[in-house]
């Protein structure tokens, strides 16, 4: 077993420790990196009186970017 005085221990060992630091701060980033939020509306809809209602809200929700099934979800 190579001593801690050896230069190749040394080496081998800031190589080591700079990998580890690298992998580490990869899953870290991976871990906290957030994800696309999507939005699930309910809507109770008694009558069909109130389909036009529904239909300009969802013509509203367009308007202002949010992409029926990518980031919102109609039930």
């Amino acid at each position: 077993m190579p001593s801690s005085d050896d230069p190749q221990y040394k080496t081998r060992n800031r190589w080591r420790t700079f990998i580890c630091t690298i992998v580490l701060g990869l899953l870290l980033v991976a871990c906290f990196t957030p994800s696309p939020k999507t939005y699930t509306i309910g809507v109770v809809n008694y009558t069909s009186a109130l389909n036009s209602t529904f239909d300009g809200f969802k013509a509203g929700m367009a308007e202002l970017g949010y992409v029926e099934g990518e980031d919102v979800t109609y039930i």
